[in-house]
């Protein structure tokens, strides 16, 4: 009951910008929690007034997460990488 979302090819997506995306096949439960990995959902560096918690909204037929990026930097205030956004307590829609 837990999804792993990799994403990628996000340009120009920078450090306590925030960004939803849509899941098709899933639902949430009472007990869905959503959460990026290497980040604690808490804290934006040299950024306090942000609050990178993320969330999700449950719409008829599709599942939309809202996640801010927070993880420390390389350069340029972008991470390279793909963020992993973990999604727990979904079931599954065939």
């Amino acid at each position: 009951n837990t999804a792993y979302v990799f994403i990628t090819g996000q340009k120009d997506w920078f450090k306590g910008f925030r960004r939803n995306f849509l899941l098709k096949n899933m639902k949430a439960t009472k007990n869905t929690s959503v959460s990026v990995l290497g980040q604690n959902d808490l804290v934006v560096e040299y950024w306090p007034e942000n609050t990178p918690t993320s969330h999700f909204v449950q719409h008829k037929d599709l599942l939309e997460i809202s996640i801010s990026r927070a993880q420390r930097l390389y350069n340029d205030k972008v991470w390279p990488n793909p963020i992993v956004a973990k999604v727990t307590n979904v079931e599954f829609i065939k």
